[in-house]
């Protein structure tokens, strides 16, 4: 007995040692089955371009936002942002119009020569002499305009049509306010349609962090930290901002899992504990069967590791389950050895006279059971495969360690005959209760109950799968409510030229069939928003695209 009693304890150890392993499923893995055309289409993507966004919000009117000022200091916060560890990409409104003024200034020069770039910056320097003497915005604007006449000369007009090429108004640069409202606004109070991606509305724009898809949940929340310090020393003024996103809810969610586990645990064995201290009142040895569910579930705890089920909420929903049931297999166990003993059997008989009477009955049970939670394997839904796998997994091993360490612990903690568990006589149902109209009604209540439970919805939206008070959700939904808008629908298009004009075309024209379906959707980015802007689709050629894309 007590050989037996080691492997077991052996067994518990390797088991513990497996379940340290574990690491946390991300809540994104568990809603869409790895293999399937989604999961394999996101996948694809996330290796790629990176996964979804963690968004830096910047609340304010926009032109307070895309002041000169404040526009320097976002293209500095977005180039710390790029540097981080685990910063995949970075789409901000000051790279988007620092890139925009670097590569118009590219083809003016390539256009105009050496004195494109000369005269540009004796535009700047006059702007900045004014704006140092006091001047207004308005007139050092027209002053570094004059400058810049005078220093082109004779390719003032060729200057002046590159610029109406380009939709630019003025010189391109990041102090220049006509050229940036320009570029962002166009003729309109509201940002460009094709831009709303970083502009939504007139009070808020947004920088895109794209994140290594590989990172893990601590690394996640690490960089998050990383984020929010940056952002706190940005020196931009009159500026709320927030960062949020989705890659945050759920690494904050996979940190939850953990922590309920350590939460749950306790409260879960201290409830059992007294139900045994309760029921079985001053009977020697009544924890025994605590002691066998808890080593039972720590098995099935290990094994998830080898199988690769990772820790996820469902986990954390299938342990107590597991716990209950193994609590039952040790406690008919250990009331079947008490009644042994009662009757005058010495500890190795009447421990292996209750496995042998109880073992069939609690086999069989456990077998359907098994193969109930079984089902759930099959539902496509990695939430519900690895609930099944779990609960069948705990089924099996907390009735095998029952009965191969159950036995031998009973013995070696015996201490004399316990008075066994008295069982109140068999009750006979009431005679209406098996009148065929009482059981028709019983069936028709279970068949509606099946009928009803088909128009249960799967809950597949993360900030509601998540606990209420929790930081990244509370940020999450006050930038959904600010923006009006939550996750991403990407559709990527993959072929040898995707710049060939036929298939900007048919990208635009999916884009309206898409939005005209489903209006609550925001479009962007998209190819065709920038190539095909303010044109005819028919007329843009092969010219046009390779215009607008240099």
């Amino acid at each position: 007995m007590r050989r037996r009693l080691g492997i077991a304890f052996a067994v518990t150890l390797l088991a513990a040692s497996a379940a340290s392993q574990l690491t946390t499923t991300p809540a994104s893995d568990l809603l869409v089955r790895e293999g399937s055309d989604i999961g394999r289409a996101g996948a694809l993507l996330d290796e790629r371009f990176g996964g979804e966004p963690i968004v830096v919000s910047l609340e304010s009117d926009l032109a307070n936002t895309l002041e000169p000022r404040n526009l320097v200091a976002l293209l500095e916060l977005e180039g710390r942002i790029a540097k981080l560890d685990g910063v995949r990409s970075v789409y901000g409104p000051g790279t988007f119009i620092n890139q925009t003024i670097v590569q118009s200034e590219a083809l003016i020069e390539r256009e105009l020569g050496d004195i494109a770039k000369t005269s540009e910056a004796a535009a700047e320097g006059a702007r900045a002499e004014a704006l140092r003497r006091g001047r207004s915005r308005e007139r050092a604007d027209a002053i570094a305009e004059s400058t810049l006449d005078r220093a082109l000369g004779a390719q003032a007009g060729e200057y002046r049509e590159l610029l109406v090429r380009l939709g630019s108004v003025g010189a391109p640069a990041l102090s220049n306010t006509s050229f940036v409202s320009a570029l962002v606004f166009g003729p309109s109070a509201e940002p460009k349609m094709r831009f709303r991606w970083l502009f939504p509305d007139r009070e808020h724009a947004l920088v895109l962090v794209r994140l290594d898809p590989s990172l893990g949940e601590s690394e996640t929340l690490a960089l998050g930290d990383r984020l929010r310090r940056l952002v706190d020393g940005a020196k931009l003024r009159e500026v709320t901002i927030e960062v949020a996103g989705f890659p945050l809810l759920a690494a904050g969610l996979e940190r939850e899992t953990r922590s309920e586990i350590l939460r749950l645990a306790p409260v879960a064995i201290g409830v059992m504990a007294l139900l045994l201290l309760l029921v079985l009142r001053q009977r020697r040895g009544r924890f025994v069967p605590l002691v066998l569910a808890l080593g039972g579930t720590l098995v099935a705890v290990g094994l998830s590791w080898p199988l690769g089920l990772g820790l996820s909420v469902a986990t954390v929903a299938a342990l107590p389950v597991v716990l209950g049931l193994g609590l039952d297999f040790a406690v008919q166990l250990q009331a079947r050895f008490w009644k042994e003993r009662a009757a005058g059997r010495g500890p190795g008989e009447a421990a292996a006279a209750a496995r042998a009477a109880v073992g069939p009955t609690l086999g069989l049970a456990a077998g359907a059971m098994t193969v109930a939670f079984a089902v759930l394997v099959t539902a496509g839904v990695p939430l519900l495969d690895r609930l099944g796998a779990v609960l069948a997994l705990g089924t099996l091993s907390t009735l095998g360690f029952a009965l191969l360490a159950g036995p031998a612990l009973l013995v070696v903690l015996d201490r004399g005959a316990v008075p066994p568990i008295a069982l109140g006589e068999r009750a006979r149902p009431p005679r209406w209760a098996m009148r065929p109209i009482v059981l028709a009604v019983i069936g028709g209540l279970a068949i509606g109950g099946l009928a009803i439970s088909g128009q249960t919805r799967l809950q597949t939206d993360l900030p509601k799968l998540a606990p209420d008070g929790m930081a990244e959700l509370e940020r999450t939904e006050a930038l959904q409510e600010s923006l009006g808008t939550g996750g991403q629908v990407r559709v990527a298009i993959q072929g040898p030229d995707v710049t060939d004009p036929a298939v900007i075309r048919w990208l635009g024209a999916a884009r309206d069939r898409v939005v005209e379906a489903v209006p609550e959707l925001r479009p962007g980015p998209a190819l065709s928003d920038l190539v095909l802007a303010g044109s005819d689709p028919e007329a843009v050629d092969r010219q046009a695209v390779d215009g607008i894309l240099r």
